[in-house]
Protein backbone atom coordinates (compact mmCIF):
# COMPACT_ATOMS: atom_id res chain seq x y z
CA UNK A 1 0.00 0.00 0.00
CA UNK A 2 1.81 3.31 -1.10
CA UNK A 3 0.87 6.23 1.05
CA UNK A 4 -1.25 8.99 0.56
CA UNK A 5 -3.34 7.37 -2.63
CA UNK A 6 -6.27 8.91 -3.62
CA UNK A 7 -9.90 7.20 -2.99
CA UNK A 8 -12.64 7.81 -4.23
CA UNK A 9 -16.12 6.66 -2.52
CA UNK A 10 -19.89 8.02 -2.03
CA UNK A 11 -21.34 9.81 1.04
CA UNK A 12 -23.03 6.48 1.73
CA UNK A 13 -20.00 4.96 2.34
CA UNK A 14 -18.44 7.32 4.28
CA UNK A 15 -21.22 8.92 6.41
CA UNK A 16 -23.61 6.27 6.32
CA UNK A 17 -21.59 3.27 7.11
CA UNK A 18 -22.95 1.68 3.94
CA UNK A 19 -20.81 -1.55 2.99
CA UNK A 20 -18.40 -1.40 0.48
CA UNK A 21 -18.87 -4.32 -1.81
CA UNK A 22 -17.04 -2.77 -5.26
CA UNK A 23 -13.34 -1.68 -5.39
CA UNK A 24 -11.59 -0.64 -8.35
CA UNK A 25 -7.76 0.37 -8.70
CA UNK A 26 -7.88 2.34 -11.81
CA UNK A 27 -5.17 2.70 -14.39
CA UNK A 28 -3.94 6.26 -12.76
CA UNK A 29 -3.38 4.87 -9.37
CA UNK A 30 -7.02 5.84 -7.73
CA UNK A 31 -9.00 3.73 -6.14
CA UNK A 32 -12.68 3.85 -6.19
CA UNK A 33 -15.02 1.82 -3.26
CA UNK A 34 -18.33 1.68 -3.79
CA UNK A 35 -21.36 0.45 -2.47
CA UNK A 36 -23.94 -2.43 -3.93
CA UNK A 37 -24.99 -1.13 -6.77
CA UNK A 38 -23.62 2.85 -6.43
CA UNK A 39 -23.25 4.76 -9.09
CA UNK A 40 -20.57 7.28 -9.04
CA UNK A 41 -21.84 10.79 -9.11
CA UNK A 42 -19.96 14.07 -8.84
CA UNK A 43 -22.40 15.46 -6.58
CA UNK A 44 -22.28 12.25 -4.34
CA UNK A 45 -18.41 11.58 -4.21
CA UNK A 46 -16.32 11.84 -1.42
CA UNK A 47 -12.48 12.19 -2.13
CA UNK A 48 -9.88 10.73 0.89
CA UNK A 49 -7.18 8.68 1.44
CA UNK A 50 -6.47 5.27 1.22
CA UNK A 51 -5.79 5.01 4.61
CA UNK A 52 -8.77 6.70 5.39
CA UNK A 53 -11.00 4.28 3.95
CA UNK A 54 -9.41 1.32 5.40
CA UNK A 55 -10.37 2.73 8.95
CA UNK A 56 -13.89 2.66 7.88
CA UNK A 57 -13.33 -0.97 6.40
CA UNK A 58 -10.44 -2.70 7.74
CA UNK A 59 -11.40 -5.78 5.51
CA UNK A 60 -10.12 -3.50 2.78
CA UNK A 61 -6.60 -4.27 3.73
CA UNK A 62 -7.22 -7.68 1.91
CA UNK A 63 -7.26 -6.36 -1.38
CA UNK A 64 -4.76 -3.43 -1.40
CA UNK A 65 -2.50 -5.20 -3.39
CA UNK A 66 -4.90 -5.08 -6.26
CA UNK A 67 -3.00 -4.00 -9.61
CA UNK A 68 -4.19 -1.07 -11.65
CA UNK A 69 -6.87 -1.91 -13.91
CA UNK A 70 -8.26 -4.53 -11.53
CA UNK A 71 -11.50 -4.76 -9.82
CA UNK A 72 -12.70 -6.84 -6.96
CA UNK A 73 -16.43 -7.39 -6.12
CA UNK A 74 -18.07 -9.00 -3.01
CA UNK A 75 -21.64 -10.14 -1.67
CA UNK A 76 -21.38 -8.64 1.84
CA UNK A 77 -18.37 -7.77 4.41
CA UNK A 78 -18.28 -11.21 4.89
CA UNK A 79 -18.06 -13.06 2.03
CA UNK A 80 -14.58 -13.50 -0.59
CA UNK A 81 -13.33 -11.28 -3.15
CA UNK A 82 -13.56 -12.07 -6.32
CA UNK A 83 -10.96 -9.96 -8.22
CA UNK A 84 -11.18 -9.41 -11.97
CA UNK A 85 -8.66 -7.92 -14.45
CA UNK A 86 -9.63 -5.66 -17.54
CA UNK A 87 -6.30 -5.77 -18.98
Amino acid sequence: MEEGQIVISTKSVVYENTSILNASHDEDGTWQFLGDDEELSEEDAVVLGLDEIIQIDPTLIEITNLPKGARAFRKNIGSQWIITNDN
